[in-house]
């Protein structure tokens, strides 16, 4: 019944590298020798613990993020967030350092994979293991909850296995915290979360959430263990029914009631929702004797000496640090040093410690003419008296100091460019995410469910991208199917709402195409190339 549908991960219990060509971070404390995931500001690297010789996981925050104050403040808060709790089901933290280029932290190294990995490998869950693993992940935000912690972003990706088949929450990049009076960093009206597993309210504004908005997310993934499949708008399921065919009958009010769209409805925390699974697990059959278990099994060969040494070249230019053009270099005479003379007529230069001086030399008497002349008035020629060698390091200090205010200012021109495309592009995801009930409203104005089903896949693409040219393409491509489909829709009721949620994303990608149009502009100029050929700022 269970097949593997995909390569297994890299093994994880291989022995320690020894390879001295292996990039390091903490002050050579972390070998990193692997890649475990990817996401959209950070990456999450496999790590030899040289002091306590273990095994970790190290999560390090890209370049091109680590410069923004913003988002090096949130890695730190996630950072601070995950050391605070402790809890068997929680991935712990054990150290976070900031005051490097790249602030990183240490975390248990989860070796059995992901749900998502476990999904993609083996498909939808049997119903007693998915009402196991969804308790764990259910005790795991308890502890959150309990800590003043909303996690916001609970979906497989973020829950880790170990070998052991213990399943722990991970990655509280956009968790909100509060703490007496002091709330997280989330602006009001702002949308964070993934689409198909956030609840209404959050949709709305991710600011004043509070821990019913995990409970949906609970709702949602317990769904997505025992179907495979998302729904984005799983709040209609007590509208639709037909959602619940292939849900065992004994979960039906679970996911009911986890995913009420209004939350006074959902159940109330975290211990009444793992209090009900408790009650309901006898009622459900028992797994299938084919079941694989939780942690996903590694090859032994997985990380041989190739796949290593790719992974030390991707992790070596992640390290390294940014190429800057180098400082002029001084001329023998600036080197030498001046020292005044002693008294006693020695010279501190000399070897031989004291030199006599030479005795001074005597012009011969002229008899004192009665009057000054205009001969003995006259200034020696200028020529004699201009001291060329200090005219001629000013000249060049002077030039240099205009070469460097120059290309200062070519290169502020630069990055502020390549700066305003990266925003745009940021803005753009926010618009599409906030504007995520589009597929709802095109489904009330009665677009075809094939179109509907092809431009949610789509969407999906664009959340799970990470940033960069891969999520701008599959945002071009989902925005060109929804401008589309929005057309056809002609003067349908109900058709309104949807064209204005589609043309206000229009709009963003058009912002964002000016300004990439803008910074290729820019690039190509010869202060751009000048800029990208000195390895000052990253090329379109």
């Amino acid at each position: 019944m269970y097949e593997r549908r995909n390569e297994p991960h890299q093994d994880v219990r291989a022995g320690p590298p020894r390879d001295p060509s292996v990039p390091t971070i903490g002050g050579g404390r972390y070998a990193l020798v692997a890649k475990i995931a990817q996401g959209g500001m950070a990456g999450v690297y496999r790590a030899w613990d040289r002091k306590l010789k273990l095994w970790r996981a190290v999560k390090v925050l890209l370049p091109e993020y680590a410069e923004r104050a913003s988002l090096r403040s949130r890695f730190e808060t996630e950072a601070s967030t995950m050391a605070s709790l402790d809890h068997p089901h929680v991935v712990r933290v054990f150290d976070v350092v900031t005051n490097e280029a790249l602030p990183f932290m240490v975390m248990d190294l989860a070796e059995g994979g992901t749900l998502n990995g476990w999904l993609d490998a083996y498909g939808p869950m049997p119903p007693r293991l998915a009402c196991d693993v969804l308790t764990q992940v259910a005790a795991g935000l308890a502890a959150a909850h309990l800590s003043g912690v909303v996690h916001r972003d609970v979906k497989p990706h973020n829950v880790l296995i170990g070998l052991d088949g213990r399943c722990k929450v991970t990655d509280f990049g956009i968790a909100r915290v509060r703490m007496g009076s002091v709330s997280g960093m989330t602006r009001t009206g702002s949308t964070m979360g993934t689409i198909g597993y956030m609840a209404p309210e959050q949709r709305a504004d991710a600011k004043w959430v509070d821990m019913r908005a995990d409970i949906y997310s609970l709702g949602a993934l317990l769904y997505k263990l025992l179907t495979g499949v998302i729904v984005t708008d799983l709040f209609l399921v007590e509208h639709e029914p037909g959602l619940l065919e292939n849900i065992p009958p004994a979960l039906h009010e679970v996911i009911l009631k986890a995913c009420y769209h209004d939350r006074e409805r959902r159940y109330p925390d975290t211990h009444a929702l793992v209090e009900t699974l408790e009650d309901v697990r006898p009622l459900l059959p028992d797994d299938p004797s084919g079941t694989p278990p939780l942690p996903i099994p590694m090859e032994d060969d997985s990380l041989d000496r190739t796949h290593s040494v790719d992974a030390f070249g991707e992790i070596a230019e992640l390290l390294a640090p940014p190429v800057r053009p180098a400082a002029p270099q001084p001329t023998p005479s600036q080197l030498l040093p001046y020292r005044m003379p002693r008294l006693d007529g020695s010279d501190p230069r000399s070897p031989q410690g004291r030199v006599r001086r030479p005795p001074p030399i005597k012009a011969p008497r002229e008899p004192l003419p009665m009057a000054p002349t205009l001969a003995s008035t006259k200034a020696p020629p200028a020529a004699n008296n201009l001291p060329w060698p200090r005219v001629f390091a000013l000249v060049v200090a002077t030039s240099l100091m205009m070469l460097a205010v120059v290309l200062g200012g070519v290169l502020l021109h630069v990055r502020t460019q390549a700066s305003r495309a990266a925003n745009a592009d940021l803005d753009l995801y926010d618009v599409i995410t906030k504007n995520s009930g589009v597929v709802h409203d095109l489904r009330s104005a009665g677009a075809p469910e094939a179109e509907l089903g092809r431009l949610y896949d789509l969407f999906l693409e664009v959340e799970e991208a990470a940033i960069g040219p891969q999520r701008h393409a599959a945002a071009s491509t989902y925005i060109n199917a929804l401008t589309a489909q929005a057309g056809r829709l002609g003067e349908r009721k109900g058709a309104d709402l949807a064209k204005l949620r589609a043309d206000s994303v229009d709009r963003a990608f058009s912002k964002s195409l000016r300004a990439h149009g803008r910074w290729e502009r820019t690039a190509s100029g010869m202060a751009g190339r000048t800029v990208l050929s000195l390895g000052l700022v990253e090329s379109p």
